[in-house]
C-alpha cells in the first residue's frame, strides 16, 4: 500500500513539469519537458497551451510512478467545482491519475486560479495527492481511461 506522504515526496520534483525543471532530475526528463515548454510558448491559444502543460505533467508523473512500480491509472474527463461561479467554465479536457484510493492532480487548481475572485475559495480545489472524498465541492467525471505508455527515457 502506498501512502500520501510517499507519493508527494516522490512526485514533488516533477510537480511543475513541463514549466520548471529541478536540476537533480534525469536530464532526459528535462529534455522532454523543455520540448513541451517550447510548444506552450509557441501556442497562441490558451487551451492548446493548457493541453501541452497537462500532457507534459501527466506523462512525466505517470512515468515516475511506473519506474517505482506503483500501479497508476491515467484518466481523462471533466473536473467541475460547484463554488466556482460562472468563470471559468467546467473543465472538459482534464487529466488526472488515480493510485489506489488517492487521486493525483497538479493542474486543476491552476486553471481556476485565473479568476481573481476565486482566490479565497481555491483551497476547496484539490491539489497534489489527495483523497477525493476530502473535497466534496469538486467532482471528477471519467470519460475514458487513458492507455498511456510511460516515456521512453533511454531510447
Amino acid at each position: 500500500m502506498v501512502d500520501k506522504f510517499y507519493l508527494e515526496n516522490l512526485l514533488s520534483p516533477y510537480a511543475k513539469a513541463p514549466v520548471y525543471y529541478q536540476k537533480n532530475i534525469d536530464p532526459i526528463f528535462i529534455g522532454f519537458m523543455r520540448k513541451k515548454h517550447k510548444k506552450i510558448k509557441k501556442s497562441s491559444n490558451p487551451i492548446d497551451s493548457w493541453l501541452h502543460l497537462i500532457d507534459g505533467n501527466i506523462r512525466v508523473i505517470y512515468t515516475v510512478l511506473v519506474q517505482n512500480n506503483i500501479p497508476a491509472i491515467v484518466k481523462h474527463g471533466i473536473l467541475d467545482w460547484s463554488n466556482k461561479g460562472d468563470f471559468p467554465p467546467t473543465l472538459t479536457l482534464h487529466w488526472w491519475i488515480d493510485v489506489e484510493h488517492y487521486r493525483i492532480d497538479y493542474r486543476g487548481r491552476d486553471w481556476y486560479s485565473f479568476n481573481p475572485s476565486n482566490k479565497p475559495l481555491l483551497e476547496q480545489i484539490p491539489y497534489v495527492v489527495f483523497l477525493p472524498g476530502d473535497f466534496p465541492l469538486v467532482s471528477y467525471k471519467v470519460e475514458r481511461v487513458e492507455e498511456l505508455p510511460p516515456l521512453n527515457l533511454r531510447g
